[in-house]
């Protein structure tokens, strides 16, 4: 071997992607360092040896295949070629040999990684457009429902009604909270719910969950805790935590038709070590659930976050119960891995950001509802009427004297002139115009002791946008009930 030969070995076997050269019959005369530990075996030991002799009968009739191509086509040929669970790039190209003889050279790149981002790109894209769409459904849906639900309780609260119009109501409002459920799933999947964010402890609401899970679960499935022995504080909203519990215990249960244990543990992890108590050190929470169901294969596993992806009967779900789990864990911050394997049931391992400071002390509390107002004038903000009418209706009924702005302009044009107290701007926080801060701002330029209180189904990224935290704003979520809205007026109103 010569000086040149030397070199150009040297060169080869220094890059990382795998290098061949093959001869008129596909028999291989080189290969570098790196196709040789591919092989298992050293260079030298490669050579005189074909693809059938180094791999399964499937790779080896793939290679072939490309091989031929870049001989017959006396160009470069570029292709994606699988190995079992692996994905490589080939860049195949005939070599004159002498002789008359021409042969095949190449290089091959591992790409498997690359493949399995680019797969993950694709999902989080689609999860995505779906997510913008559910949300923007969810949101105008939500002002409908904050309508029906808002002027059935009034109707309810005047009494005197027949007993049929009495039941009429109960189940248009019953019907109504079944889809304000609905909505706040999808609101959730696409990551737009606006969140009450408070420190909790992961172990405590496990434990609220119990009964709930045990009478959800059935007689035929045990439910075994397993709670780490301190706190495990985490930022969330508790509600949206017992909803990702409550729709993984009711997944586990359809899993189970014939009964069988359902584990639910939470603890304290490291990131990147598997998820196992350290004796309450570590860098993240985590929350597993695990079951002795069914189990799934490989390309059921891939698509169970996907929305309205099931595998149950039409009339037993809706395939929104996991793609809800997912987005609620996103909009945590947090991360959701599954494993199963047919007939050998599902675990299910959600992390969350630990955090560092202390839950909060309980206050107490009126009950809901009796909360009682105190004289003030209100401007409410709101660009659908009909929701604006009830929320003008619900105030007014409880002694509130009320300001209707049709825009967020005519509010603006309001505060300006309105020589009384303003003491509250109840404002929608997305509208067209302007959005509720600036339409807030805009009044505190005149009425600098008003109080806010932000109306929206899907308001987070905004509230972030403007600069405000999510935590330290008032918000009344839609649809909101009309105890609900007074309770939270007056709570507002009540903390000059």
């Amino acid at each position: 071997m010569g000086y040149d030969d030397r070199l150009s070995a040297s060169l080869v076997n220094a890059i990382e992607d795998m290098a061949f050269l093959k001869d008129e019959n596909l028999r291989y005369l080189f290969v570098n360092n790196a196709n040789a530990a591919f092989f298992g075996r050293a260079p030298a030991d490669v050579a005189g040896l074909t693809d059938a002799d180094l791999m399964s009968p499937e790779s080896a009739r793939a290679c072939r295949e490309s091989d031929l191509a870049a001989l017959r086509s006396n160009r470069l040929v570029i292709r994606e070629e699988k190995a079992g669970n692996l994905t490589f790039e080939t860049r195949k190209f005939p070599v004159p040999l002498g002789d008359g003889r021409t042969g095949v050279g190449g290089f091959i790149r591992d790409t498997t990684e690359k493949s399995r981002l680019e797969v993950q790109l694709l999902q989080a894209r689609k999860m995505e457009a779906v997510g913008r769409l559910a949300g923007g459904v969810a949101h105008d849906f939500n002002n409908l429902l904050s309508v029906v639900l808002g002027y059935c309780e009034l109707l309810l609260a005047e009494g005197g009604l027949s007993e049929r119009v009495t039941s009429g109501l109960d189940a248009i409002h019953d019907a109504g909270c079944k889809a304000r459920d609905l909505t706040r799933q999808l609101l959730a999947f696409s990551r737009r719910q606006v969140l009450d964010i408070r420190v909790i402890d992961l172990g405590r609401v496990l434990a609220g969950m119990n009964n709930l899970l045990k009478h959800t679960l059935g007689d035929d499935i045990v439910l075994e805790t397993i709670p780490h022995p301190g706190p495990v504080l985490i930022k969330a909203d508790s509600s949206q935590i017992e909803q990702v519990l409550l729709n993984l215990a009711i997944n586990s249960r359809d899993a189970m038709p014939e009964g069988g244990i359902l584990t639910i543990e939470n603890g304290v992890s490291r990131v990147g070590s598997s998820p196992e108590p350290d004796d309450g050190a570590g860098d993240c929470a985590f929350l597993r659930v695990s079951d002795q169901g069914v189990g799934m294969d490989a390309e059921t596993l891939g698509n169970i976050f996907e929305p309205f992806f099931t595998t149950k009967p039409q009339e037993k779900g809706t395939g929104l119960g996991l793609s809800t789990v997912y987005g609620i864990v996103k909009q945590h911050g947090g991360t959701i891995t599954a494993v199963s394997h047919p007939g050998q049931g599902t675990t299910f391992t959600i992390h969350f950001p630990l955090s560092s400071e202390a839950l909060p002390e309980v206050a107490g509390t009126e009950p809901p509802g009796e909360t009682a107002p105190v004289p003030a004038t209100i401007m409410v903000v709101e660009d659908e009427p009909i929701v604006r009418s009830l929320a003008a209706s619900i105030l007014e009924s409880s002694g509130y004297k009320v300001l209707i702005t049709e825009s967020t302009e005519d509010a603006v044009r309001t505060a300006r002139v309105y020589g009384e107290p303003i003491d509250l701007v109840l404002t929608d926080m997305v509208m067209p115009g302007m959005k509720g801060p600036e339409v807030y701002r805009a009044v505190l330029g005149t009425h600098q002791e008003t109080r806010v209180l932000y109306m929206s189904g899907y308001a987070s990224g905004v509230i972030s946008s403007h600069g405000f935290s999510p935590d330290a704003v008032n918000f009344i979520r839609k649809p909101f009930s009309v105890t609900g809205l007074l309770d939270k007026v007056a709570e507002v109103l009540k903390g000059w």
